[in-house]
């Protein structure tokens, strides 16, 4: 049984983990923060150190300090979703794995089972089995790798809360799985996942086979659908730019799925944030940002406070016209109001409406001048 030491800012982190693996063969100890942490390590000597926070600084003080102290247990990190520059930041400072959260629970366990199950070093040397990221090797490069072996087994591949299969005769794709897609649609749609896992499981099974084009045309397919996307990103803004929706958005009147990815964007996102957390179709959701970026559905950071500062100017300048309007509408009514019928009987009527004018010099009745007044103050703001 492998000992896990868990350091976080938050005890409820290691709540988690004990009460959602507390099944595996592992043994979860609580470390508490990084000062107390580093007194009973020398001591604990753990088969992996945990480091759980969603704050940066926080991470990289922590391995920083645990290095320095000579502590040589793997250190496996656990935080938020973070750019590029700041995973290869922590990457470069030696640990052994970097989990982004949050996780689909199943893939959760699966990582956490790869981890403690098989060293780094052992799990590059088994012959009958080969698992890693989809960062380090593509889909492409897994088939042929697949290929080449000759072997039955199942290749599968974990990304977000999806699990897709690729299953093999002899070395030939036989069939795949993923979601509600066809076998090779399935395929083309993961060789556009450059984010995630994957597992290699040799069988001695012989698979249905439901594809009936061999290995180096399926391959042709996705390197098709690569090249679409790569395409379809030259047109797009940097995939790690922050993006937001439009501030005067009727999020009612967008269809439900466009309106939950639109949501994300709210506050603030990336393409490729939003990318990583879905296992959908990768260049479809590209094409829809694009449609979303042309029609100004989403905006950059400069052009989203130019249309919030115009907004709220309007919105200033409408209030301005209501003020107004709301002063003079009682002008605005004597001057309009007709007497229903005409007639020599009504003559006094009109006699005695004259007089309460008369009576009333404080009413304003240059009603233009209000109106070119207004025009000349919102053409001044």
């Amino acid at each position: 049984m492998k000992d896990i030491f868990l350091i976080s800012d938050k005890q409820e982190n290691f709540n988690i983990f004990y009460s959602n693996l507390g099944h595996l063969p592992v043994h979860f100890s609580w470390g508490g923060g990084i000062d107390e942490a580093l007194q009973s390590l020398p001591i604990e000597k753990p088969s992996f150190i945990f480091l759980v926070t969603d704050n940066l600084g926080f991470l990289n003080d922590w391995i920083d300090r645990i290095l320095q102290k000579g502590i040589t247990s793997p250190i496996v990190c656990f935080t938020k979703h973070t750019d590029q520059g700041s995973r290869k930041k922590i990457w470069e400072k030696g640990i052994t794995e970097l989990v982004q959260l949050p996780k689909h629970y199943k893939e959760f366990e699966y990582i956490i089972k790869f981890i403690t199950q098989y060293d780094v070093q052992e799990a590059d040397q088994r012959e009958n089995r080969l698992q890693g990221r989809l960062q380090d090797f593509s889909l492409v490069e897994l088939i042929q790798t697949f290929g080449d072996a000759g072997k039955n087994g199942v290749l599968k591949i974990f990304k977000a809360n999806a699990q897709g299969d690729i299953l093999f005769n002899r070395g030939r794709i036989a069939n795949a799985r993923l979601r509600n897609y066809d076998p090779l649609e399935a395929i083309v749609v993961m060789s556009t996942w450059f984010s995630g896992r994957f597992e290699m499981e040799p069988d001695r099974e012989f698979h249905r086979e439901r594809i009936t084009l061999n290995n180096q045309q399926i391959i042709a397919h996705c390197q098709e659908e690569m090249q679409h996307r790569n395409q379809i990103i030259r047109q797009l803004p940097d995939l790690n730019q922050k993006l937001f929706t439009r501030p005067d958005l009727n999020y009612e009147e967008v269809e439900p799925r466009e309106r939950s990815f639109l949501l994300q964007f709210k506050n603030g996102a990336t393409l490729n944030g939003i990318i990583e957390m879905h296992s959908g179709h990768s260049v479809r959701m590209l094409q829809q940002f694009k449609r979303w970026l042309d029609n100004q559905l989403l905006l950059d950071p400069q052009t989203y406070d130019k249309f919030l500062n115009d907004l709220k100017e309007s919105e200033n300048v409408s209030g301005i016209r209501k003020v107004f309007s709301k002063m003079f509408s009682r002008s605005s009514a004597d001057k309009h109001v007709q007497p229903e019928y005409v007639n020599d009987v009504d003559t006094s009527l009109e006699e005695q409406a004259a007089q309460r004018v008369q009576k009333k010099p404080n009413l304003f009745r240059g009603r233009q001048r209000i109106e070119d007044f207004i025009k000349e103050l919102e053409a001044a703001t």
